[in-house]
């Protein structure tokens, strides 16, 4: 059972299941949660191999740093910072990432199931082979993104931004909601752009359901 929020933004009782290998953020680590400081400040620092699940990183810096595989599972990064972090194969499900900020982030096959995104922003973060099965993206920006190949079967959008590459392997199926296009679809040698009833379309051929909506100031 995950404890109680201290006003630290530490849980009380809280600690990492499993510390980073590396000494200087694990030693960072160990101490923020002793010392029980609202924000942590892992810039730059390499936390592979760490399992900080159920933690909160609340408004935290992870600029920078190196996250690849590590596990966070339902941990709580709301306006925490990823700008240009490796999260490559890293496992967020359940995670809370409102107005979280991803910027030139890596997030390769990478998975947010269940994840909360809303109104987060990712700025030409590499996506590809990542998961966001069933997550949830209100209000969220993807901006020069590159989703091919990623998985947002039964995602819930509502007036998501959507300015992405995708590919014919991005899974869609049981994706619902609104949002906002366009999508640039690579295919093999060339591609095209979709947006309004054409990205509609595409996403109905492949199993999901959305509204396209038109740009903000522009009448249907």
């Amino acid at each position: 059972m995950v404890g109680k929020t201290m006003s630290s933004g530490t849980r009380e009782g809280w600690s990492p299941k499993g510390f980073p290998e590396d000494r200087a953020a694990a030693e960072a680590l160990n101490e923020w949660v002793a010392a029980g400081n609202p924000q942590f400040d892992g810039e730059d620092l390499d936390f592979r191999g760490s399992d900080l699940s159920d933690g909160d990183f609340a408004e935290s810096r992870f600029s920078s740093a190196n996250l690849a595989g590590v596990t966070a599972e339902r941990a709580t990064f709301y306006r925490a910072d990823f700008a240009s972090t490796d999260l490559s194969d890293a496992n967020f499900r359940g995670a809370d990432l409102v107005k979280a900020e991803f910027s030139e982030t890596v997030l390769r096959s990478a998975r947010f199931d269940g994840a909360d995104l809303g109104s987060a922003t990712l700025y030409a973060v590499d996506a590809r082979g990542a998961s966001f099965h069933g997550a949830r993206l209100s209000g969220t920006t993807f901006l020069e993104s590159d989703l091919r190949d990623a998985d947002l079967s039964c995602a819930v959008l509502s007036e998501a931004v959507l300015q992405v590459t995708v590919s014919e392997a991005t899974v869609l199926n049981g994706i619902t909601g609104t949002c906002f296009g366009p999508v640039v679809l690579e295919l093999s040698g060339s591609s095209k752009q979709l947006d309004g009833p054409a990205l509609q379309e595409w996403v109905s051929r492949h199993g999901g359901t959305v509204e396209v909506l038109p740009p903000r100031g522009r009448k249907k």
